[in-house]
């Protein structure tokens, strides 16, 4: 199933050479030497990107693609290097790089601007980022100035702004290397992809629709429908023929093995589909490697559901006639297999998926809720 990881964008916004440096930041030497050649040419806008591997740049993209291990995943950084030339509204963040000394001259012919979008939008976030190159070599001296400067900046900008909705809602933080980006981006949450309070809002969400998921009219059971091979007794019964299963040393694990092989790929589309649509809408992290995980999960599980169902340890007997007697009359296996598959695809699955939710919600509040008072949810 094709998906589309879900973006913040944010919008990095002020003087051109603390924002190269910074996208020079998330890079390798090579790549540094060349995206600044490249900008010293064309002087294009960028976006900033998570990738998993080594960094690597799409200089044939408009924004130019950079993509970093650096950048959180679930956001999308755009550095305005075209004067300008990107629009304010399109952006869930904005972020001003106000590099030391912190003069704030620059600041303060924004601060309209900031209270214009803030009436407007009142959803945005907006952020003062007092950027601290790293290659300034200073003095501890000149440690304590700089620490006393941007403490005296926010101050200076909160009191310009008087009364206003950006004073109430604006934030101030500090860039020094690429670490900086999850506090400064995700407020707090880890590496979560979202700032703390959208999380707190998604989290909300989340609880409630765990609740839903084994609802009479769920995700869960909505999917199911399109799955109905997963539980075909004609396919099941298949499996457990004598033809499937002579001179096998037992029984029950050859039922499992053929019914994980026949059935696996279908069973694994459909918690992905399941879950997918359950949590598309809320979620606010890494869902691919969420998915794989339930999925890696859900084959352990129903592989020991489907060998606990008896103790029988039968080898296959040497004929056709003597295997219907032992097991099919005697022991009845192949009917309890498929009563067993069943229930546990229309139950027993679901159960686990659901189970599966409520650890990722206790998971979450460990996270989400560190820097809150949890009696507020």
């Amino acid at each position: 199933m094709k998906r589309e990881k879900l973006f913040r964008k944010v919008l990095f916004e002020g003087e051109e050479h603390p924002g190269i440096n910074i996208v020079c930041d998330t890079l390798h030497e090579g790549l540094r030497a060349e995206f600044r050649d490249y900008h010293n040419k064309r002087k294009r806008n960028a976006v900033l990107m998570n990738c998993d591997g080594s960094a690597y740049i799409n200089f044939d993209k408009n924004p130019v693609e950079v993509y970093s291990p650096y950048i959180p995943y679930g956001v999308a950084i755009f550095m305005d290097f075209e004067e300008n030339s990107m629009n304010c509204q399109e952006y869930d963040e904005i972020i001003y790089i106000q590099p030391f000394p912190f003069a704030l001259d620059s600041v303060n012919r924004k601060l309209d601007d900031i209270d214009t979008v803030f009436c407007n939008h009142s959803g945005k976030t907006y952020k003062i980022m007092f950027y601290r190159d790293r290659n300034q070599h200073s003095g501890e001296g000149d440690l304590v100035r700089i620490d006393q400067a941007l403490e005296e900046a926010s101050e200076r900008i909160r009191r310009k702004m008087g009364n206003t909705m950006a004073a109430k809602s604006m934030e101030f933080c500090v860039y020094r290397t690429p670490l900086d980006f999850v506090s400064i981006l995700h407020g707090g949450c880890g590496n979560l992809g979202m700032s703390l309070l959208s999380c707190i809002e998604k989290f909300k969400s989340f609880r409630n629709k765990i609740e839903d998921f084994k609802g009479e009219w769920g995700e869960y059971r909505f999917i199911l429908e399109e799955y109905d091979d997963l539980v075909d007794e004609v396919k099941i019964n298949s499996l457990t023929r004598f033809n499937r299963v002579k001179g096998c040393a037992n029984i029950l694990e050859k039922y499992v093995r053929n019914y994980m092989d026949e059935f696996n790929g279908d069973i694994m589309r459909f918690v992905e589909e399941a879950y997918y649509e359950s949590v598309k809408d809320i979620c606010f992290w890494d869902l691919d490697r969420d998915i794989e995980n339930l999925k890696n999960g859900v084959e352990k599980y129903i592989e020991q559901e489907l060998r606990s169902l008896a103790v029988c340890k039968e080898k296959c007997p040497e004929t056709e006639a003597e295997y219907n007697n032992l097991i099919r009359v005697k022991y009845k296996l192949d009917t309890n297999f498929e009563k067993k598959v069943k229930l546990l695809i229309n139950n027993g699955l679901m159960n686990y998926m659901y189970d599966y939710l409520k650890r990722k919600e206790e998971l979450l509040s460990r996270s989400v809720l560190s820097d809150l008072d949890r009696n507020t949810l």
